[in-house]
């Protein structure tokens, strides 16, 4: 999974990449999302559009139960700096 960080259309942050021996699509997809949801706030910046191509993903956040177990505490990480965070996740 990847991402890119940027303020603005045209002024890059910054970008991650990472495997960590995912095997499933799904599992990289959302891994994604909360990587860049940690990077968010250890930088302590206070807004975050996540644009994601996952549908499946875009369901995550709205019904936890489509996280796989595997992933539960993690996720459940994640979900205790979306107070701090003012963000929106939309397809593309």
């Amino acid at each position: 999974y990847n991402g890119a960080t940027r303020d603005s259309p045209d002024s890059f942050l910054g970008g991650f990449s990472s495997h960590r021996g995912v095997r499933h699509f799904f599992h990289a997809k959302l891994n994604g999302a909360m990587l860049a949801i940690n990077i968010t706030f250890q930088r302590g910046w206070t807004h975050l559009w996540l644009e994601i191509d996952s549908q499946l993903v875009l369901k995550a956040f709205s019904n936890s139960c489509m996280v796989p177990w595997s992933l539960c505490l993690a996720w459940t990480n994640v979900a205790s700096h979306w107070d701090s965070i003012s963000f929106r996740v939309s397809n593309i």
